[in-house]
């Protein structure tokens, strides 16, 4: 088998000034439910199946698995003009982080 080297990805495209990350906190909780909704819809086509775990999530569902002490989540969110653009769900266990979900704001 050849070894092969990937070039570097080019950044020099990159703006100025990328959106902030941030860790979310119970006040973003509502919005980031509202983004996810809207993310995870484009899934739900490709699919042809709406009734996905987080086209159905509630906001009480949301708040009790954020503030679950057996399982403390790590909640970050991507904010661009104060406006929440993404946000990624995970969680550690045995010094393993375990990516939940993943969602960005589509053009």
């Amino acid at each position: 088998m050849k070894n092969t080297v990937t070039p570097a990805p080019d950044f020099s495209e990159l703006p100025d000034q990328l959106p902030a990350v941030e860790v979310a906190t119970k006040e973003d909780l509502e919005e980031i439910l509202a983004l996810q909704k809207v993310a995870y819809q484009s899934e739900a086509e490709i699919i042809n199946n709406f009734l996905i775990p987080p086209l159905l999530e509630t906001l009480d569902e949301f708040r009790r698995s954020y503030s679950d002490p057996e399982r403390p989540m790590i909640l970050l969110k991507m904010v661009k003009d104060s406006r929440i653009i993404g946000s990624v769900r995970a969680y550690e266990k045995a010094d393993t982080t375990y990516i939940g979900r993943l969602m960005v704001l589509q053009k």
